[in-house]
């Protein structure tokens, strides 16, 4: 393998993690936005679901109490829905994928090809273990320190 040949794979594979990199920073920014929403429609409806629970205390007529029940109702649904869907939980594991496509990307980018010669033994090694997918990939430390 000469060095055009060695760099554009390395090429591809760093453009390829960047590519999974960003797809998975999205999906975390999306997961994390509809945790935060969820937390605080729920919170919203929560109070105003006491607030309508005073009014209607202190209210003899039956439009507070609709409109209370509804209220109450929603808020419930909606707690519901936030313990069962797990937005958290979606958005911890695209942040975990997120950061290992940083790593491998920052892997593949740190196997640098200087000189004008064939690459050295340990650049194949590197690259030939990130294009299988990093199974059995020494540290870069281990080879290079």
């Amino acid at each position: 393998m000469n060095s055009e040949a060695f760099l554009d794979k390395a090429y591809h594979l760093s453009f390829s993690a960047g590519m999974n990199h960003r797809y998975h920073q999205s999906r975390e920014h999306r997961w994390n936005w509809a945790d935060r929403t969820a937390k605080i429609i729920v919170a919203i409806l929560a109070v105003a679901a006491l607030c309508l629970c005073v009014v209607t205390a202190q209210s003899d007529h039956w439009g507070w109490d609709a409109v209370s029940i509804v209220v109450a109702s929603l808020a419930a649904i909606a707690a519901v829905a936030l313990n069962v869907l797990p937005f958290g939980e979606w958005a911890k594991t695209h942040n975990a994928l997120f950061q290992r496509w940083t790593d491998f990307r920052e892997e593949i980018d740190a196997v640098r090809f200087e000189g004008d010669g064939a690459p050295t033994a340990i650049q194949l090694e590197l690259l030939r273990a990130f294009r299988n997918g990093g199974a059995g990939r020494p540290k870069l430390v281990a080879l290079v320190g």
